[in-house]
């Protein structure tokens, strides 16, 4: 017999756009959901504006948000624990 009073255990591999609001979303249903967001870096790097850093325009942390930061908003999803770590291999169970 299954225990629907259970939480559902979710890892979310990759702290990109996807990953981070993948887990902001499962995070809103925290009573039902446990999720751990997984990446290799502590942070969340925003690419598009990587030429503005080179030319002096923009400082590193403001497009490097962490993903740990509560006051980042729409980057980190609060009560979601990070681990920093890289995959190298998946078992299939």
């Amino acid at each position: 017999m299954t225990d629907h009073s259970a939480k559902t255990r979710v890892v979310v591999v990759g702290g990109g756009f996807a990953g981070v609001n993948c887990a902001r979303a499962l995070a809103k249903h925290s009573e039902r959901v446990d999720v751990t967001l997984l990446d290799r870096n502590d942070y969340h790097q925003f690419q598009p504006l990587l030429y503005q850093v080179a030319t002096s325009m923009l400082a590193p942390g403001d497009i490097s948000p962490g993903l740990m930061m509560p006051t980042c908003g729409t980057y980190s999803a609060p009560a979601t624990p990070h681990i920093t770590a890289e995959i190298t291999q998946m078992v299939s169970l």
